[in-house]
């Protein structure tokens, strides 16, 4: 019994650093999101000002490195959505593997139960028979 609660006790932590990974690089993948509309919109107001100005010839360099900046950050998003889903799918095994040591964990303690019924009902029935031939 003491196994098989350590057990489910180990599953639960591991299953708790799971969660908490998948909130942190879905917190980190916001913040990238925030972080490339923002640009997105930086890069939008830069054009609607300088372009045909005669900054135009640095927006040209500006609009390169945005670029970079941009696909940068997109991969980045990228490599946060596999390692979240990764994480998620890894939480279900361990969502699985949790039900499976609980379901182990019901199983005994009904185990155990039935055979303390069994061992009350035959000691009951022993005093019941033992108390009849004594009375009479």
């Amino acid at each position: 019994m003491k196994s098989l609660n350590t057990l489910i006790k180990f599953n639960k932590t591991k299953l708790d650093q799971i969660l908490m990974e998948i909130k942190k690089a879905e917190e980190e993948k916001a913040l990238l999101v925030i972080s490339a509309e923002k640009l997105a919109e930086e890069v939008r107001k830069e054009v609607e000002t300088y372009h045909g100005s005669e900054y135009s010839f640095i927006l040209e360099q500006y609009l390169e490195n945005t670029s970079k900046i941009q696909s940068r950050t997109k991969s980045q998003i990228e490599r946060l959505e596999l390692h979240i889903e990764n994480r998620r799918q890894a939480l279900s095994e361990q969502y699985a593997e949790l039900k499976k040591y609980e379901i182990a964990m019901q199983n005994k303690q009904r185990k155990e139960n039935l055979n303390a019924q069994k061992i009350e009902t035959k000691f009951l029935d022993e005093f019941g028979a033992n108390k009849y031939f004594y009375n009479n």
